[in-house]
């Protein structure tokens, strides 16, 4: 399996590579009014309107202030773009089976955590975003509801 590993306070964490779809530079999020569903906004990527969610809400770490060095992790969850914050990428990383734990057990955060990947040096969890962003707590905005919103903002 290939994953994206990437770090959020000092954490590992990683997400299937077939779900990425780019990894860019922090750059400006237009803030919504009232943010739902940790999103912290929007962005433009490539002439589309983007949500942008924040990984450390999501997960309940604690927060910290957006800094240059951070990045967005481009993904197509449900055919729609979504662009979540992190404080960096890793690296991009195979791992074979026998290093994966499943967590059949977990019921937490709506069993978002797949898989534990285990090597000699840290433990990574493999996070599942679409089981996250499934949940009526943290679905997926409608692309009209960005849209209006961004029209709002002018």
């Amino acid at each position: 399996m290939d994953i994206l590993v990437f770090v959020i306070d000092s954490q590992q964490f990683a997400l299937e590579l077939a779900a990425v779809r780019k990894v860019i530079s922090m750059v400006k999020v237009t803030h919504q009014p009232h943010p739902k569903n940790h999103m912290m906004g929007i962005i433009n990527f490539h002439g589309e309107v983007v949500p942008v969610f924040n990984c450390r809400s999501l997960l309940g770490l604690r927060q910290k202030e957006i800094e240059l060095t951070d990045q967005l992790i481009i993904c197509v969850i449900a055919d729609q773009l979504s662009a979540f914050w992190v404080d960096r990428v890793e690296e991009i990383a195979q791992i074979p089976n026998q290093e994966l734990s499943s967590l059949q057990e977990s019921k937490s955060k709506e069993d978002a955590w797949r898989w534990i990947v285990n090597d000699l040096h840290q433990v990574t969890l493999l996070f599942n975003l679409s089981k996250l962003l499934e949940s009526d707590a943290h679905r997926l905005p409608a692309r009209e509801q960005l849209m209006d919103a961004r029209i709002a903002k002018r």
